[in-house]
């Protein structure tokens, strides 16, 4: 989508809002789409901005999720001149990415993903015909429309990369799942998962391969085994370690230098 100005978001805010005050942006800026925090009377409200085929297809997310008893944001849907965004009330919960940026130790971010993955097998067992969106129905169709192929390399990588979720059992699932996904309790322990966007039909395996990437410990396979004992659903470990390998080599070669920094950074 356009970015738009400052004052045109919160004229569109206040528009489906008038009681809205102290409009602002959070301290963990989104990457995709803008988002904005806003107090309407005793509570605060997450405004987030996007295509309306994304935003019409988390609604249906968002009910789907409310019907199964899936903790995740109840999204309602807004449009200002010609302009449309999500809005959910806002959960006090901090990110795991937050409580890990504070020194939560390794076994509490272990069991942050295996919460996850509870709700990641609920959301695995939602019968794939009650998901009907117009749009995006599929993740590869996600990645196909946000991900542009800008050189050879790039179309190399979309290439391995997302045809390997369109093979295989489709199920819904959350394919996105990392540490700033992921609302988490330490003293609780319990878990929830936000951005509906990255919620659509996947390949299993590829979902884990994406989780793997991006996941902030050694003990990949300990977390795979967790996933398949919650699941009770084998998944093809080994594949997915040589995906990973094939993906980091083309990162190196996509991304030489910011490759070489985040080497550096883990040493």
């Amino acid at each position: 989508m356009n970015p738009r100005s400052l004052e045109f978001y919160h004229a569109a805010i206040k528009n489906a809002y008038p009681d809205a005050a102290c409009i602002r942006q959070p301290e963990i800026i989104g990457m995709v789409a803008p988002v904005f925090l806003a107090d309407v009377l005793n509570r605060t409200v997450v405004c987030r901005f996007s295509a309306p085929q994304i935003i019409f297809k988390n609604k249906i997310v968002s009910d789907l999720f409310r019907d199964y008893d899936i903790p995740a944001p109840q999204t309602r849907v807004h449009a200002y001149v010609g302009s449309w965004f999500e809005a959910y009330d806002y959960c006090t919960d901090k990110t795991l990415y937050e409580h890990m940026q504070s020194g939560l130790p390794d076994d509490k971010i272990f069991d942050a993903y295996t919460s996850v993955f509870k709700i990641q097998d609920k959301i695995s067992r939602i019968p794939t015909y009650e998901f009907l969106p117009k749009d995006f129905r599929y993740h590869v169709q996600m990645l196909n429309a946000t991900s542009p192929r800008r050189d050879m390399l790039s179309k190399l990588y979309a290439d391995f990369v997302y045809s390997r979720s369109a093979r295989g059992v489709q199920r819904l699932l959350h394919n996105d799942i990392h540490s700033k996904n992921i609302l988490y309790s330490p003293e609780t322990g319990c878990a929830r998962l936000i951005d509906l966007d990255a919620v659509s039909l996947c390949n299993e395996n590829f979902t884990m391969l994406m989780t793997v990437q991006r996941y902030p410990l050694k003990n990949v396979r300990q977390l795979m085994s967790a996933y398949q004992d919650i699941t009770g659903r084998s998944l093809d470990i080994n594949k997915i370690l040589f995906a990973c390998n094939m993906m980091q080599v083309l990162h190196v070669l996509r991304h030489p230098i910011k490759a070489w920094q985040e080497q550096n950074r883990q040493k």
